[in-house]
């Protein structure tokens, strides 16, 4: 007999394996078809041994910690941040050995329905770090597995330096474990035509944006080399 299957949930609807009139019954081998809800999507990722230890020890067990976890944000593919945060929801009681680390899910509202079923991303966790010591990616050098930056001394000299840095970032900055201490200076841009043991005018980063606009001004581009030399000297046209 003809009768209607109606969805107990609302969401979107899967392939449709079985065209109009087909039989079907309860024990067919396919199902008629699947609903997704994703209006509150589930996010599973992984967590290493120490981190979660460590959180485990500061909220005094692993209940406390689920639930004084922060919020997270999720990096999506593009490398944009989704612009709504998640909250953890559950952890794995078992640590796999091959990895190290203990499975993590998380919920993310998805009102835009902008997350789909088999996505992927990144998730990012919020962690302090009093007195960190955090420096802009560009303006490291990285050959290999090693991260270096060009140190600046009083005499105004570059030092090729290896630094050691968290493997955690957010893809802009550095949190600098060993290498640097607060105080030192390193160069920022221009990195390209910088040698070891080479001496430089060092520029303020407001120094810096300065100069480019008064290459701007002598009418070079603010790109070109001569028109950076000329607009540090001081050489404008005279109008």
């Amino acid at each position: 007999s003809f009768c209607y299957v109606k969805s107990p949930t609302n969401g979107y609807v899967g392939s449709l394996p079985y065209k109009e009139g087909a039989l079907v019954s309860p024990s067919s081998p396919m199902p008629v078809t699947t609903i997704s809800d994703v209006s509150t999507m589930e996010v599973f990722f992984s967590m290493t041994e120490a981190d979660v230890l460590a959180l485990s020890r500061n909220d005094h067990g692993l209940s406390n910690a689920i639930n004084n976890f922060p919020k997270v944000s999720l990096q999506l593919v593009d490398g944009s941040i989704y612009n709504h945060e998640g909250i953890i929801v559950k952890m794995s009681g078992m640590i796999d050995a091959t990895t190290g680390t203990i499975n993590v899910i998380a919920h993310f509202p998805n009102p835009e329905h902008l997350l789909k079923s088999g996505g992927s991303g990144k998730v990012v966790i919020a962690k302090n770090n009093n007195n960190a010591l955090v420096i802009p990616q560009e303006a490291t050098v990285q050959v290999q597995d090693k991260i270096f930056v060009y140190k600046v001394d009083d005499k105004g000299k570059v030092h090729y330096t290896e630094i050691q840095v968290n493997p955690d970032n957010d893809g802009v900055n550095y949190v600098v474990t060993s290498g640097l201490k607060i105080g030192d200076k390193i160069v920022s841009k221009g990195l390209t035509t910088l040698q070891d043991g080479k001496e430089i005018k060092a520029l303020t980063p407001a120094q810096y944006d300065e100069a480019l606009k008064k290459a701007a001004q002598l009418g070079e581009n603010q790109s070109s080399a001569s028109g950076f030399l000329k607009a540090m000297k001081g050489d404008d046209d005279k109008k």
